[in-house]
């Protein structure tokens, strides 16, 4: 699907790395969710050995950003606390992998212009957006999710949801099927190669993109286990009317107090408009800002939302 694929890079992805490798993985039928295990013996072209420089190949970004740039080496924890510790290959692991733009970068808009109350953004993410307003606020979370398991070589487990209620994989998609979308359901049809490098799987997330809202976005996510000191990162904090659109933000980080074992986190988010990813600052304590208390409390309020414990809620597939 030639044309789509440019469409996808001209509209939502820009400057991005593809390669040759292919995978074949059983054909689900159209009535199932079908999820494909990773094969550790087989890297693909989502690589996942480290390297004395970078851990994570970043596929969206050229080899020679700035390691020093990364998250875990740009946002420290606030006096007293440390990084809780992590195991590799995690979405958390690799949300400290993150790079980050230079200090002061601005948070534009899809059209390149800025957003108001630039104090509302800690740090701007090292990741495009597009040039068209399609990378929202759902979109932003299913981006760094599907990002993290390409980049750990689980993209045959990518399964979204779409605004008719029924789940799109990647693995019917990497297979050579195509999707048509209708309120009714979706239907497969075999009309192209197996591929599961990253331009396909690009085309894939425009799909998921172009057919899902925070309703859909819901759909993959559970309520989070446990009660406030469980917060991890990969949580997803959703609500819905009390703003316009609604929002969404992704805990990527977690720090605790050295003494009192009282944890704090780290959000990232994109929004509506389409903008720039980012770390939202934290006005109401600026003493923790960028971070965030985990016992909040009742509510805790962002730049662009109020937040509820009840919201707080885990991709389905870990």
């Amino acid at each position: 699907m030639p044309s789509l694929a440019l469409g996808f890079i001209a509209l939502v992805f820009v400057a991005c790395k593809s390669n040759n490798d292919n995978t074949n993985n059983q054909t689900a039928n159209n009535s199932e969710q079908q999820t494909v295990a990773p094969n550790p013996n087989k890297m693909t072209n989502a690589a996942q050995i480290p390297d004395t420089n970078k851990k994570y190949k970043l596929h969206w970004l050229p080899p020679t950003y700035d390691d020093a740039d990364i998250i875990a080496n740009r946002i420290a924890p606030p006096n007293g606390y440390e990084r809780l510790p992590i195991k590799s290959w995690t979405f958390g692991d690799f949300a400290r992998h993150l790079p980050l733009g230079e200090v002061g970068t601005t948070a534009l808009k899809y059209d390149n212009t800025p957003m108001p109350n630039q104090k509302n953004y800690a740090a701007i993410l090292n990741i495009e957006v597009g040039i068209k307003d399609l990378q929202k606020s759902a979109q932003s979370i299913i981006r760094l999710w599907a990002e993290y398991l390409y980049h750990v070589n689980r993209m045959g487990q990518a399964v979204f949801h779409v605004n008719n209620g029924y789940p799109l994989d990647f693995a019917r998609y990497m297979d050579g099927y195509r999707p048509q979308i209708d309120p009714a359901g979706i239907t497969w049809t075999l009309n192209a190669d197996p591929n599961d490098t990253y331009g396909t799987y690009k085309m894939y997330l425009v799909l998921i993109f172009q057919n899902t809202d925070l309703e859909a976005l819901n759909e993959d996510l559970g309520p989070a286990p446990g009660s406030y000191n469980d917060i991890a990162p990969g949580d997803v904090f959703i609500s819905f009317g009390n703003q316009q659109d609604g929002h969404a933000a992704i805990v990527i980080d977690v720090a605790q107090d050295k003494t009192s074992g009282e944890k704090l986190f780290l959000l990232a988010q994109g929004g509506t408009p389409a903008q720039s990813f980012n770390i939202p600052s934290n006005p109401a304590d600026p003493s923790i800002s960028p971070w965030y208390k985990a016992n909040y409390g009742s509510s805790f309020k962002t730049p662009m939302a109020t937040f509820y414990p009840a919201q707080r809620k885990r991709f389905k597939v870990q």
